[in-house]
């Protein structure tokens, strides 16, 4: 009889262990066809080999936390450099609302050449909107001071964060409303533009600052400055301004985040930010790499360039 009852209780173990792989199991298998389906890394990676390495490596999913790991794992394995994926658990940018919007370093140097720090800043909604606000409201203060010879745009030390928040705040420098071009992994291109206070991002309205500005300097050369640690979001507003006729971007290569990101949300406040599609120039060729500058110099000697740029005869 002792014997008949430790059978069903391992019979019954073994069915309760099935069912919770089967019930973790699809939770992956969800994550695995939007990362194989949607990432820049598509054409290029052999996803059946992954799948087998990931299975190699975690060999039950009866757990969320098996799940986690293994879409780490993964993301790890196609190693696009910019995707990234955030449990539950731990606090996340895009959700804490206890970061302080950076303060926007902006003063008029050589007497009249306006210069506009920005650090960059990733944050939910509300904290970012303050942050494009706050950029906007600097260079309107600037622009109201006298008449001016032209624009610095120091983007040395922004590290990113969402990628309409300082096209749209500086949008009122923009003469050319179409700022960028991204390439999916189909190889279908999308126009990127600020346009009447709107981010658009395709035919997608994806963002807005609507704030009334109209600039008295408008038009007059714009010099931007990025370095290795210029990424992400600070690498997209550099190619923004690439677009526009009188910019010159200075400095050194930047860190090559050149991609852009998509948020996916799981039931479980899990969060997947994958790299879907790559930014393109103003020739729709690809940007594999870090934006090389029109001038390249070590960052010390971007800013003096930039002024003898502006300062110089059209």
């Amino acid at each position: 009889m002792r014997i008949e009852l430790l059978l069903i209780l391992v019979i019954l173990s073994l069915s309760c262990k099935r069912e919770q792989q089967a019930s973790y199991e699809p939770f992956f298998e969800q994550a695995f066809s939007i990362i194989k389906n949607e990432s820049i890394k598509k054409n290029e990676t052999d996803w059946e080999k992954v799948k087998e390495t990931i299975k190699d490596s975690i060999t039950h999913f009866n757990s969320n936390d098996a799940v986690y790991d293994a879409i780490g794992y993964l993301l790890t394995l196609i190693d696009d450099g910019h995707s990234s994926f955030a449990d539950p658990y731990t606090p996340n940018k895009l959700t804490i609302d206890t970061f302080s919007v950076p303060t926007i370093e902006s003063r008029i140097i050589n007497e009249d050449i306006a210069y506009i720090k920005l650090p960059g800043f990733t944050a939910n909604d509300s904290l970012s909107r303050q942050y494009a606000l706050s950029i906007r409201k600097s260079l309107l203060e600037l622009d109201n001071t006298a008449p001016l010879s032209g624009w610095i745009i120091d983007l040395t030390k922004d590290r990113g964060g969402k990628m309409s928040n300082e096209s749209l705040a500086l949008a009122p420098l923009f003469e050319n409303s179409l700022i960028g071009i991204s390439c999916n992994n189909q190889n279908a291109f999308r126009n990127i533009r600020c346009e009447d206070g709107y981010f658009y991002f395709g035919e997608f309205k994806m963002d807005s600052l609507i704030y009334e500005s109209q600039l008295k300097n408008k038009g007059k050369k714009i010099a931007v400055l990025v370095s290795e640690k210029t990424s992400s979001a600070g690498e997209f507003l550099a190619l923004a301004f690439d677009f526009q006729e009188k910019s010159r971007i200075f400095g050194s290569e930047t860190k090559g985040l050149t991609s852009h990101c998509r948020l996916f949300g799981f039931k479980s406040n899990a969060k997947l930010l994958l790299a879907v599609e790559k930014y393109c120039d103003k020739n729709k060729a690809i940007i594999q790499k870090g934006i090389i500058p029109d001038v390249e110099c070590p960052e010390e000697e971007s800013l003096p360039q930039a002024i003898a740029w502006i300062k110089s005869t059209p």
